[in-house]
């Protein structure tokens, strides 16, 4: 009669736990699906590029345009830390999710060069990138307002050499911050 009052008494402590252990859980699932346990929310915002070019400072925005026909707007201050002036071949962009880059044309580079004309970075300055308008296949795009997300971009430049163009090379970035 005594063993079978301590498997009672034991089975009821496990059973008084195990509902608490429940309850937990479900507070725990609550708090993640009404985004409290969201990690994106702790990490900050950045921009990254390989050298020769670099971001400069907190001078990057991606902005998304009411509507999903439009498309984003990338603007980017970017650095040549080379004492040789870049030319700028095509930059392209995608989210994270896509598997193939959106291509920027060449003339909407914003304020780096003239329409018509192949972008230059000169040596050692500051320029800002704005892409806007981009080629007809936009499928690679798809960016959710007022969330945080990560962009990847590829920039593909050549050195301006004197004795004429050099050899192409491509560098690759990252932005990660919250969409306007």
């Amino acid at each position: 009669m005594a063993n079978r009052k301590r498997g009672q008494a034991a089975l009821e402590f496990l059973t008084t736990y195990g509902w608490a252990f429940l309850v937990i859980l479900v507070m725990i699932g609550a708090l993640a699906y009404f985004g409290v346990l969201d990690p994106t929310k702790f990490i900050p915002q950045r921009c990254q590029v390989s050298l020769p070019l670099t971001c400069d400072g907190e001078n990057y925005k991606v902005q998304q345009a009411a509507g999903t026909d439009v498309d984003p707007e990338f603007k980017i201050r970017l650095r040549n830390s080379f004492s040789k002036p870049l030319n700028l071949n095509t930059v392209s962009f995608k989210d994270a999710n896509a598997n193939t880059y959106t291509d920027c044309p060449a003339a909407d580079f914003g304020t780096v060069g003239a329409l018509g004309t192949t972008p230059v970075i000169q040596g050692n300055s500051v320029v800002d990138l704005i892409c806007a308008n981009f080629d007809e296949n936009k499928a690679g795009i798809v960016l959710g307002e007022g969330q945080k997300q990560r962009v990847v971009f590829q920039i593909n430049y050549e050195e301006n050499l004197s004795a004429g163009a050099g050899y192409d090379k491509t560098v690759d970035g990252e932005i990660f911050m919250n969409i306007e």
